[in-house]
């Protein structure tokens, strides 16, 4: 149901990382007598493509009628000390309750302007408009009256899109690649043991601390990383940081020299000379599976399984590949065979809910909060751009949807659920429970999985030309 606020905010923002502004497709599914027998006397101007100002008026008996209705329903309820139940002076319930209830009959009537300027100027809100209930004053005679504005999304019209031509390059499959997947199985499939007094080998991880040091003095310090030998951190060369630790013992130290990376933490040190101090408590080497246990994982009897199915997994991987690239271009030449002008408000919006995730972000990392503003702020056009592409993505997306009849089922919704939980190492139950306990991700992910489908559909009605 869509409500004012009552705070001093009236458009509750959306989360940074959606594409999806907080608006309603359409009216509210409210009983259209409703609005015939509404008191509410409006007119709607059009400012512009994108925009509508709703102005509107309740006649003083209609408000002080729905005022004294809430009233009385409250002191029907009424459980007061020194008066039997129900039989509460309405004198006494207006001192206490008055307030509140002028305050939401002020809501009451202005949702049934929104809704009936909706259905009787069919028109199709991008945004919450920005009302506060509060704020609006009452006629000396009792009157109710106001004026606000609504933002309107973009009409699509859509354009003819299937048969678009467009190259398709066949997929191969050669033995390199084939060898990297059996690899990269084997290093997936790879156990943890303690390195012993042999230390740290060239291809072994260690579990430790780092200290960044500049001029004897420690800048940045973090314990507890899991550090391979083959993936220093940023500004230092992997060659010197493998040859420094190999060998290293559980409680030993080894320090290397390091250039400080940009973006660093602390910005006058970037491009400067420095050393990295590494402190290793736990030393393991990495045992890999033998081929027993390697055909036991992928299900299959012997070498020659193994690289028929590593094949499959390669091809499957390219050919994904390939239609991503082939989707990407489609989507590409649908947002520009299809123009929209965006409502200027909603684009700033987003642009600023961005760069406020992403200032949060680098405090967390541990930036200086002014730096972090800083860097956000340099970042404004960009996220601009980011957000006017969102939203022009989001309404055409909607829109073809609708056309083509494009529908999400619980099973996509599960299937995506699981996907995800797999990913993070969760359970199902835990992923599903935090995205219906956060609207506006379950929101994001369910434009996510439109988007594909859309993407697939114009892939599946494109002409694919073969390219050798």
């Amino acid at each position: 149901m869509w409500r004012f606020s009552t705070g001093p905010r009236a458009l509750r923002r959306h989360p940074a990382s959606s594409t999806r502004p907080p608006a309603p497709r359409g009216p509210s599914p409210l009983p259209s007598a409703a609005s015939h027998r509404s008191p509410v006397q409006l007119t709607v101007q059009k400012l512009g493509a994108n925009q509508a100002r709703i102005s509107f008026s309740v006649p003083s008996d209609a408000f002080q009628q729905r005022f004294r209705e809430q009233l009385s329903e409250i002191a029907g309820k009424a459980n007061l000390k020194g008066f039997r139940p129900g039989k509460v002076p309405p004198g006494v319930i207006e001192k206490m309750h008055g307030e509140q209830v002028r305050l939401e009959t002020k809501k009451h009537f202005l949702e049934q302007a929104f809704q009936k300027a909706v259905e009787q100027e069919k028109l199709r809100p991008a945004a919450w408009p920005r009302v506060q209930p509060a704020e609006i004053q009452i006629a000396a005679d009792g009157a109710f009256a106001h004026s606000f504005e609504v933002l309107l999304r973009p009409e699509v019209a859509l354009k003819p899109f299937q048969g678009w031509e467009i190259d398709s390059h066949a997929v191969a499959v050669v033995e390199a690649e084939v060898d990297n997947a059996i690899s990269e199985l084997r290093r997936q499939q790879s156990r943890l043991e303690a390195a012993g007094p042999a230390g740290l080998p060239a291809d072994g991880m260690a579990v430790g601390g780092v200290e960044l040091v500049h001029d004897g003095k420690v800048v940045l310090k973090r314990d507890g990383l899991r550090l391979a030998l083959s993936t220093p951190p940023p500004g230092i060369d992997p060659k010197v940081f493998a040859q420094a630790l190999t060998g290293c013992k559980e409680g030993e130290t080894r320090e290397v020299p390091m250039t400080f990376p940009d973006p660093f933490e602390v910005p006058e040190l970037v491009g400067k000379s420095g050393s990295c101090r590494v402190s290793v408590k736990q030393a393991y080497k990495i045992v890999p599976p033998t081929d027993a246990d390697l055909f036991k994982v992928v299900e299959v009897a012997d070498a020659n399984a193994l690289r028929a199915k590593a094949r499959e997994h390669v091809q499957l991987a390219k050919q994904a590949q390939e239609d991503q690239r082939v989707e990407n271009a489609l989507f590409e030449r649908l947002l520009t065979e299809h123009p929209l002008e965006i409502p200027t408000q909603l684009v700033e919006e987003q642009a600023q809910a961005r760069l406020a995730a992403l200032e949060q972000q680098l405090v967390q990392q541990g930036m200086p909060a002014a730096e972090a503003a800083e860097r956000a702020k340099s970042e404004q056009e960009n996220a601009r751009g980011v957000a006017r592409r969102a939203l022009h993505a989001m309404y055409l997306i909607e829109a073809i949807a609708t056309q083509e009849s494009i529908q999400l089922t619980q099973d996509d919704f599960a299937r995506e659920v699981q996907n995800i939980a797999l990913r993070n190492r969760a359970t199902f139950e835990q992923v599903r429970d935090h995205f219906n306990q956060n609207q506006g991700q379950r929101e994001q992910m369910a434009l996510e999985l439109l988007e594909r489908k859309v993407r697939v559909m114009l892939r599946e009605k494109a002409v694919l030309k073969p390219v050798s």
